[in-house]
């Protein structure tokens, strides 16, 4: 056979073009390898009479690599997977509703090697763009055999999504999770990524963007990362720019020791700009934090409540809340709390360069396991501080607490 034949014979491209479309089209379509990888995926397609939908399937072994383009208004529903004889396994899901002008793109791709033996890793990836929709979901998960797991996903009702990237890698000593955007916008915004292993170790990252009707939503240049291994679990994302009606963004990490970190903000009418928030947790510590360190940067909002907690296994707890109406917070701020079980040392504070509003109320308590506690609050009208603290702490069994 000649080589010419032989990449024909391997290589498999079903397209279609559809027009006036009424009613659903499903196209499927697997693939495998000698290796025992194996890979399918199927398109569920509906348009109304006037969209035009060009779509295509590339079969090359076990490797797909699915196109689809709905010029009008149109729904896609699609899932699809790949998983090797190793037991890694990468997922992807994808869901518009009266999506108007749907764009997407999908890749199942085998790692390089033999699929099965040491090297063996699987990878799944999507991308989308879709103007204004009734419904948008996207999502992505990755495992392996030894019980790593990762996902991210978003949703979003009455919106859209520009340049969305997803992504999911599994192989046989981790299993990863991502996704990405230029801009979301909509009545409802919602994203997550996750993380856990089967030493019982977890980390989450979230975000909801809620708007009205008249006052979308918005989010920017974002992104998101949920990574597992044997000894590890974290999760983290950034974004340029959140507008709302109400924001809520938080992170949280926990681990089989009982050692907790989660932190939370909520934003009523307001923004936040140039925000990471990240989770990380091992076999004897958990943390959690929303950092925005860039000087020119802000939370600011007609309403602002931020809170930090901890607790260890011994039975120690911390606990930091600070809430500020009409406020601003810029550059520096920090809302975190971790747990580091060696040194017996937990902690939960708020600060921010500078902190301005028309009432604060900031609440501090920290207890041990003897059931020694420091609580401690303070209330200020029209605050203007510089350097804001509010921290709660346990250090070698000593709690203590530092108001502004």
């Amino acid at each position: 056979m000649s080589l010419k034949l032989y990449v024909l014979t391997i290589l498999l491209i079903l397209a279609f073009l559809v027009t006036g479309v009424y009613g659903d089209i499903h196209v499927g379509v697997s693939g495998g390898s000698g290796s025992g990888s194996r890979g399918s995926v199927g398109f569920g397609i509906g348009a109304n009479k006037d969209a035009t939908v060009t779509g295509c399937i590339a079969a090359n072994g076990a490797s797909l690599y699915p196109t689809l383009t709905i010029s009008g208004i149109g729904d896609l529903d699609e899932n699809h997977q790949v998983t090797d004889s190793a037991q890694n396994h990468a997922e992807i899901h994808a869901k518009v509703v009266d999506g108007l002008n749907i764009q997407y793109s999908d890749t199942l791709t085998p790692g390089a090697g033999n699929l099965g033996s040491t090297t063996g890793a699987v990878e799944a990836d999507q991308t989308l763009t879709v103007g204004d929709s009734k419904f948008i979901k996207c999502s992505q998960s990755a495992s392996n055999l030894e019980g790593d797991k990762a996902s991210a996903g978003i949703e979003i009702e009455h919106g859209s999504l520009t340049n969305y990237q997803g992504h999911a890698l599994a192989g046989l000593s981790s299993a990863k999770a991502y996704q990405s955007f230029e801009a979301a916008s909509g009545r409802e915004i919602k994203l997550y990524s996750l993380s856990f292993n089967a030493e019982k170790d977890n980390a989450k990252t979230w975000i909801e963007v809620d708007g009205t009707k008249g006052n979308l939503g918005n989010i920017t240049n974002f992104a998101d990362r949920a990574y597992a291994s044997a000894t590890n679990a974290n999760a983290s994302q950034t974004f340029n720019n959140a507008t709302g009606n109400e924001i809520k963004l938080g992170t949280s990490s926990s681990n089989k020791e009982k050692d907790n970190a989660d932190v939370s903000m909520e934003i009523e009418k307001g923004a936040v700009s140039n925000f990471t928030a990240k989770a990380d947790t091992t076999l004897v510590n958990a943390s959690a934090s929303l950092v925005n360190s860039s000087a020119s940067s802000l939370i600011s909002g007609k309403s602002l409540v931020f809170e930090a907690k901890a607790s260890d296994s011994l039975g120690d707890r911390v606990r930091a809340i600070t809430k500020v109406k009409n406020g601003t917070l810029t550059g520096g701020v920090a809302d975190i709390a971790f747990v580091d079980s060696p040194t017996n040392t937990l902690k939960a504070s708020q600060s921010a360069s500078t902190l301005e509003g028309t009432s604060l109320d900031a609440d501090g308590k920290a207890s041990n396991v003897t059931g020694i506690t420091v609580h401690k609050s303070s209330n200020i009208d029209n605050p203007s501080i510089s350097d804001y603290q509010n921290s709660a702490s346990v250090i070698a069994g000593t709690p203590s607490v530092i108001q502004p």
